[in-house]
C-alpha cells in the first residue's frame, strides 16, 4: 500500500478549490443550479402522472407499467458513487453539462418514442430502456452538483447554496 490515497486527488482539489466564485456569480450560478433540479425533478416525476394513459395507449398491464416506472430507478442507482468519482476528476461542471444534455434528449424523445413503437411488438423494452438510461444521467446529478459546490463555493456558504439547489427539486414536483 502506497502514500497516497486512490480516492483523494490533492493536487486537482487544491489548485481548483481556490478558485471561489463573486457573490454575483455565486447567485446566479446557485440559481441556475436550482433551476436546473427543478428541471430534473420535473422531468424525472412526469412518467408516473402520465402512466395510466401512456398504458392504456399500449395495453400495458400494471405490471408491465410498474416494469417502466421502476426502471428509472435501477439507472438511477447505478451512477451514483461513479458520478461522484469522475465529478471530482474532470468536474462537477462537465459532468452535470454532460448529464443533462442526455437526460433533457431523452425527456424530450419519449413521447415520440412511444408514439413511434404503438405498431412494435418491443414496445415496452423500449420505453424500459429509455428509462434506465434516464435514470443513469439524473444519477450523476446530486453528487455532481456537491462536488461542483465544494470547489466553487467557499466552506461556511457552502451549506446554503446547496440546500437552495436542494429546493429546486421540491419546485421540479410541484410543476408536474
Amino acid at each position: 500500500m502506497g502514500d497516497k490515497d486512490p480516492f483523494v486527488f490533492p493536487d486537482k482539489m487544491e489548485s481548483q478549490s481556490k478558485i471561489y466564485l463573486s457573490r454575483k456569480e455565486k447567485r446566479q450560478w446557485t440559481g441556475i443550479l436550482m433551476c436546473g433540479t427543478a428541471i430534473l425533478y420535473a422531468a424525472r416525476t412526469i412518467m408516473p402522472v402520465c402512466i395510466v394513459e401512456v398504458a392504456d395507449d399500449m395495453d400495458w398491464n400494471k405490471t408491465q407499467s410498474g416494469v417502466v416506472l421502476s426502471a428509472f430507478f435501477w439507472g438511477y442507482m447505478m451512477t451514483q458513487v461513479l458520478g461522484g468519482y469522475v465529478s471530482d476528476r474532470v468536474g462537477g461542471e462537465r459532468v452535470l453539462l454532460m448529464a443533462s444534455v442526455v437526460w433533457s434528449s431523452i425527456t424530450l424523445c419519449t413521447p415520440l418514442l412511444i408514439q413511434l413503437s404503438v405498431y412494435n411488438s418491443y414496445s415496452l423494452y423500449i420505453v424500459v430502456l429509455f428509462r434506465v438510461l434516464l435514470g443513469v444521467s439524473q444519477g450523476v446529478h446530486f453528487p455532481s452538483v456537491t462536488s461542483a459546490v465544494a470547489r466553487k463555493v467557499p466552506n461556511e456558504e457552502r451549506s446554503l447554496s446547496f440546500s437552495l439547489i436542494a429546493t429546486g427539486a421540491n419546485c421540479g414536483n410541484a410543476f408536474k
